[in-house]
């Protein structure tokens, strides 16, 4: 028999998750008065960015040299590492490799390499984590939305990266978060497709002046988003994954043999519904579903069925074109292992074509040793 939680417990935690407004929005805890914005494919919109407060001491852009996303100071993202399709219901889940903790979705991932995969192999793919960032965006004449701090949650592929060509191309803009000198952000939503489904691309950004400043009180109204991440335990993914309920005794072979039979029937279905994700992963990020949206927050969400018909036409859309390697001569092109001429060990995840990397792993080994 299972553990049984105390009912004093649960009434308890239920009454002050109900009093403090909390409810779930997928990997997502949001509390009274937090607000989110979604794009809409073939939309315009307007944006203020703000920063927000770091909490987390493990912090992705964290650099403590430059003082940057160092705990209690301002930044204007929280990046985070999702896994999808995990176990039978194809949850999201994020990789506990965001704060530094050990992932059993990775871990399987290294022994599949060990064992002598590739790391090209589609059954590897699927098991990447994919990036995503969390922003305090303020939407500005904007009939949907009132002019007040909203989250909006979009993959590292789609908005991030061309938000940083964007900046590169002219520095001055490299400050459009800050309340007071910040810009406006004019954002124009492609509409994009895969199979059946439609998502925002992003086909332009603008950078204007702003019609108002911040002061800092509006610092005292924007969230912390590193508080708002729903993290299972390592116990609650790797039985999410497998399919192992934590309470199985080692000594009870029946059940384990049973247990591993299914694990292995659940392996084969869950690669062949990974199938779908090749040089597109990022890209399929944003058709989301929010599977485990509470129905009480969502009431505007329409969630499309998947069939196998889609799915298998999901399977012919190639949505991203693998890019040519770059040359990388003299000295760099014999020490750097990077087959794209990027900074091996350093530039982990920070390009498109890291996705499809067949020296990934090694990379993400390289760049964790030298943090």
């Amino acid at each position: 028999m299972k553990k049984r939680t105390s009912f004093k417990d649960l009434v308890v935690s239920e009454i002050r998750q109900k009093k403090s407004g909390e409810t779930s929005y997928g990997y997502l805890r949001l509390i009274k008065d937090i607000n989110i914005f979604k794009e809409e494919p073939g939309g315009k919109v307007k944006l203020d960015f703000l920063p927000y407060l770091v909490t987390d001491k493990f912090h992705m852009d964290k650099d403590e040299e430059l003082g940057r996303a160092v705990a209690g100071t301002y930044w204007y993202k929280r990046p985070f590492r999702i896994h999808r399709n995990v176990g039978e219901n194809n949850n999201v889940v994020i990789c506990p490799t965001t704060f530094k903790k050990p992932c059993p979705i990775c871990e399987y991932k290294a022994n599949l390499i060990k064992e002598g995969k590739r790391y090209n192999d589609e059954d590897v793919k699927a098991l990447n984590f994919s990036i995503r960032n969390l922003y305090v965006v303020v939407p500005i004449d904007n009939s949907e939305y009132e002019e007040k701090p909203h989250i909006w949650d979009i993959s590292q592929f789609l908005f991030q990266n061309k938000l940083a060509d964007e900046i590169l191309e002219n520095e001055e803009y490299a400050a459009f978060f800050d309340p007071e000198d910040g810009y406006t952000l004019r954002i124009r939503f492609s509409e994009e497709a895969i199979g059946k489904n439609k998502f925002a691309g992003i086909s332009r950004i603008d950078f204007e002046e702003r019609t108002k400043k911040y002061d800092e009180k509006i610092l005292s109204q924007v969230p912390k988003l590193d508080e708002l991440l729903i993290v299972k335990s390592y116990n609650e993914i790797k039985e999410l994954f497998y399919g192992v309920p934590e309470d199985v005794e080692d000594n009870d072979e029946d059940e384990l043999e049973e247990i591993n039979e299914t694990t292995q029937k659940q392996e084969k279905v869950r690669i062949l519904n990974r199938k779908e994700v090749k040089e597109e992963k990022e890209i399929e990020d944003e058709d989301e579903d929010w599977d485990n949206v509470d129905n009480d927050f969502d009431e505007d969400e329409e969630i499309e069925e998947d069939t196998d018909e889609e799915n298998e036409e999901n399977e012919k859309v190639e949505v991203v074109k693998e890019k040519p390697k770059k040359e990388v001569s003299g000295r760099n092109k014999k020490d750097n292992k990077c087959p794209y001429g990027h900074v091996f060990g350093k530039d982990t995840d920070e390009f498109d074509e890291c996705e499809d990397c067949d020296v990934w792993g090694e990379c993400l080994d390289g760049k964790e040793l030298n943090e």
